[in-house]
């Protein structure tokens, strides 16, 4: 009688292995509003009007990529292979190449 409790399924709702835990997903990042968008974006076309005009494009690029890192708005930039900087903004998928 003992061995059929311990194998009923009652058995097991009462004294199983505790259930794994489910993962907590990572929390989205707030939504940037269009406004945020456009002051980011300002931001990064004044830094750039700055320093067009300088002797090492090389140069250039690597400031304006510092400087987009350095604003909360952008996820993640870089530099392509064809020398225009980019960046996405942290709560979409958009990609923004500014320059």
């Amino acid at each position: 009688m003992v061995k059929a409790f311990i194998a009923s399924a009652e058995y097991g709702n009462r004294f199983g292995a505790a259930a794994t835990p489910t993962p907590t997903p990572s929390p989205t990042p707030p939504s940037l509003t269009p406004e945020q968008r456009l002051t980011a974006l300002d931001a990064v076309k004044a830094k750039f009007e700055a320093l067009k005009n300088g002797a090492n494009p090389g140069a250039v690029n690597q400031e304006m990529l510092n400087f987009i890192l350095s604003r909360p708005e952008f996820a993640a930039a870089g530099i392509s292979t064809d020398s225009c900087v980019w960046a996405k903004y942290t709560d979409v998928g958009r990609t923004d190449r500014c320059q």
